[in-house]
């Protein structure tokens, strides 16, 4: 009850957002997802505003896979595409975290953080931890939030701000080469910037694994072309949203 009362959103809000009225394009007046939301006030953030209430109501506190389904049920039930790393390309990303067993996990782009909470407790059964980087403020505290619902904090740190900054305080937090895996689900054109970061700053581990969203769909070639000359092993793997 405590924890609930903590996370409770405004019901104003909740009640404003859920009247909202529909429009032709079926965004249900909520803000196109492509656009800056953070001059649009309450409104642009209307959807995870949505969400967060139906994980409130669904998700067992100190459970993370029922925070994980609340998220799926949410995107399923009101036919809203949210930017999560679900269904298949879930299956790719859990499966690559067990077989490698990661010390140190970075993901860049949080969003609600539905990937750095399942990472995160896939992970807790070795010690290892999970860092994911938001450089949305709202979203970084929402991320926050399931986290602490999914009761994984104690093996997953959500960091506010740009990735550019971010990267730097791993060499001072963690020291080189302790990144094991990457997981990058940002803007495409910061992938192959923020990897040679990594790689300028020594942070990646000898047998660091690299996973990128959308490399094949809208397209990472820049990236695709970086990994080939720089990795031994590298795969294109087509799976659906």
């Amino acid at each position: 009850q405590s924890l609930g009362k903590r996370l409770q959103i405004e019901e104003n809000l909740l009640k404003e957002t859920a009247e909202m009225p529909e429009d032709p394009s079926g965004n249900i007046g909520l803000v196109p997802q492509g656009r800056t939301r953070h001059n649009q006030g309450d409104a642009g953030y209307a959807r995870e505003v949505l969400l967060w209430q139906k994980v409130l109501q669904e998700a067992t506190p100190g459970i993370p896979a029922s925070v994980l389904q609340a998220i799926e049920n949410f995107a399923v039930e009101r036919s809203m595409w949210l930017k999560i790393a679900a269904r298949e390309k879930g299956t790719v990303l859990r499966e690559v975290v067990r077989s490698t067993r990661p010390r140190l996990c970075l993901e860049l782009g949080s969003y609600v953080g539905y990937s750095a909470v399942g990472m995160a407790h896939e992970i807790q059964d070795w010690g290892g931890k999970v860092v994911t980087v938001e450089v949305d403020p709202f979203l970084s505290v929402l991320a926050r939030n399931m986290a602490e619902l999914a009761g994984v904090t104690s093996s997953l740190q959500v960091w506010t701000g740009m990735s550019s900054e971010a990267i730097p305080r791993l060499l001072d937090e963690f020291g080189p080469g302790s990144v094991d895996l990457v997981f990058m689900d940002q803007k495409g054109t910061r992938y192959q910037k923020d990897l040679l970061l990594l790689e300028r700053l020594g942070l990646l581990a000898e047998n660091c694994t690299v996973l990128a969203d959308n490399c094949l769909t809208p397209g990472a070639p820049a990236l695709l072309w970086h990994l080939k000359q720089r990795f031994e092993h590298v795969a294109a793997v087509s799976v659906s949203e």
